[in-house]
C-alpha cells in the first residue's frame, strides 16, 4: 500500500511538473488529488489537449503509462529517479509544514532539484522537436520529388489500379488474378 501510494504521489508530482496548469489547481491540501485520481501526463495537459481528462484508478490509462515511465526511469536513470523522489518528498513536506523558516529551507533545497529536472525535460522536448523537424523535412523532400515527377507518379498509379503491372507480382499472391495466395504444402523437408 505504501509503495502504491508513493507511486501515485510521484505520478501526481510528475503531472504537476509536466502540466504547469496543475500547479495552480493544487494550492492547498484540500485540493490534493485522492489516491485514485491521476493527473494528465506529458502531452495530456488539459491546457494543451482540451477534452482529455485524467484517468481514474491507480493504473488507469494515463496512470499506467506514467508508472511505466517511472519504472523505466528507475532502471535507466536512477539518479534522475532519486531526484524525482526527493522533489516529491520535499514538496509534500512543504505543504504539510506551517513553519515559515522550514518552508524557506525546503524551497532552497527544492529549487536546484526542480531546476535540473525541468532543464532535462526542456532538453528532451527540444530533442523531440528536432526529430519531428527531421521527419517533416523528409516528408517535404518526398512531396517535392513527387511534384517534380508527377507524370511518373500518375502513370505508375494508373498501371497499378488497372492491373497493367500485375505481372510484376508473379507468384507473390498480390493483385487481381494472382490466385488465392495460398502456397502448396512442401513435399519434403528442406535440406541443409
Amino acid at each position: 500500500m505504501v509503495k502504491k501510494l508513493g507511486a501515485v504521489i510521484l505520478g501526481v508530482l510528475l503531472g504537476l511538473v509536466f502540466c504547469p496548469a496543475a500547479w495552480a489547481q493544487a494550492t492547498d491540501e484540500s485540493q490534493l488529488p485522492s489516491e485514485d485520481f491521476q493527473l494528465p501526463g506529458p502531452g495530456n495537459c488539459p491546457v494543451t489537449a482540451p477534452g482529455k481528462g485524467p484517468a481514474t484508478g491507480a493504473r488507469g490509462a494515463v496512470g499506467g503509462r506514467r508508472l511505466g515511465y517511472l519504472e523505466q526511469m528507475q532502471q535507466n536513470e536512477p539518479q534522475r529517479y532519486q531526484r524525482m523522489i526527493k522533489i516529491r518528498d520535499l514538496s509534500l513536506e512543504y505543504r504539510k509544514t506551517s513553519d515559515p523558516a522550514r518552508k524557506q529551507q525546503i524551497e532552497k533545497e527544492l529549487r536546484p532539484l526542480l531546476d535540473a529536472e525541468l532543464k532535462k525535460q526542456q532538453t528532451e522536448a527540444k530533442d523531440r522537436v528536432s526529430q519531428m523537424e527531421n521527419r517533416l523535412d523528409k516528408i517535404k523532400k518526398d512531396l517535392k520529388q513527387r511534384d517534380d515527377h508527377w507524370s511518373e507518379v500518375l502513370d505508375f498509379n494508373i498501371k497499378k489500379i488497372t492491373g497493367q503491372n500485375d505481372y510484376l507480382n508473379f507468384g507473390l499472391g498480390h493483385g487481381p488474378g494472382s490466385g488465392t495466395g495460398a502456397k502448396p504444402a512442401p513435399t519434403s523437408a528442406p535440406t541443409k
